[in-house]
């Protein structure tokens, strides 16, 4: 992919584990784990928002929030 903003590095988030968004990310990432199937559709969305987002950092993580919701609806049921 290439960027006109060059290497945004290594990214870190924090947060406490009573974090409601730190447990919302501990469910997607644990049902990612669990289901191979999304596992596979998620990757493939992020070739796919790579692929468009031709360096754009906004339009490539912004075009997950809907699948991210989902998995999170999923696995809180």
């Amino acid at each position: 992919m290439a960027s006109s903003h060059g290497s945004y590095g290594t990214r870190l988030y924090l947060c406490g584990p009573e974090n409601l968004t730190h447990f919302k990310r501990m469910l997607f990432r644990d049902w990612l784990r669990a289901h191979p199937d999304d596992t596979a559709e998620y990757a493939a969305l992020k070739r796919k928002l790579a692929a468009e987002a031709t360096g754009d950092w906004k339009f490539y993580t912004g075009g997950e929030p809907d699948f991210v919701a989902r998995i999170v609806q999923q696995a809180s049921a």
